[in-house]
């Protein structure tokens, strides 16, 4: 009698809480195969909007100058770029076979170019400029790391052309700003939709199978 009360304990248990762990057993194991499942080489490369810090109109040019560190300057426009790892494999510098390359073409000249920071703090991070151009060498990027780098441009900048050549790598992923908000939000809504699939078959896996096997022990 003793243990068929506590087969029936069981049961219910089972018929409540049953579903919801083999939800959140199912989605653990889904995350870690993919945390630790076959290698993935991926980086991000998101543009932020340009930004308009001096603009001379046409008809006062000739009588107001401008000089930016020396320079004289009509037009001047800052964007920011931050470089993401969002593989699940360190990249080291051996791994690199040509450097994460900004090129702004012809019409944008380059004159000012900067580091604003590293997430975690302490990543090695290197600039060089060339004609039309910047490439940014780095040490190690861990799974996750950031780079957030500056650029001024004269006259109307226009997007930069990013490329690179690493090993595992197809292409960069560029993404203005608020479309990579917009997928990372994407990619939490499907993650919580999925879950609760899970969860919702595995309380009915809970009310029928699992419920069936702990009766007959209960019976027992």
């Amino acid at each position: 009698m003793i243990f068929l009360n506590q087969g029936f304990d069981i049961i219910l248990f089972a018929k409540e809480w049953g579903g919801w762990i083999v939800g959140i057993i199912t989605v653990a194991a889904m995350v870690i195969i993919h945390l630790y499942g076959r290698q993935v080489v991926r980086i991000s490369c998101i543009l932020g909007q340009p930004i308009s810090l001096i603009s001379v109109r046409k008809e006062v040019k000739d009588q107001i100058k401008i000089y930016y560190k020396d320079k004289a300057v009509e037009n001047l426009t800052l964007i920011r770029v931050k470089v993401r790892n969002e593989g699940n494999t360190p990249i080291r510098r051996e791994h690199i076979v040509k450097s994460i390359e900004f090129d702004f073409g012809e019409n944008s000249g380059i004159i000012d170019y900067s580091i604003i920071s590293t997430n975690p703090e302490g990543i090695k991070v290197q600039l060089k400029p060339e004609e039309n151009s910047i490439k940014c060498y780095f040490d190690l990027l861990n799974p996750k790391d950031e780079i957030t780098l500056q650029f001024v441009c004269l006259g109307n900048i226009v997007k930069p052309k990013v490329s690179a050549r690493i090993e595992g790598l197809k292409q960069i992923e560029v993404l203005p700003e608020e479309k990579a908000k917009k997928s990372t939000q994407i990619g939490i809504i499907y993650m919580i939709i999925g879950a609760s699939m899970i969860a919702i078959s595995g309380i009915n896996l809970g009310k029928s199978d699992i419920g069936l096997i702990l009766f007959s022990y209960g019976e027992f």
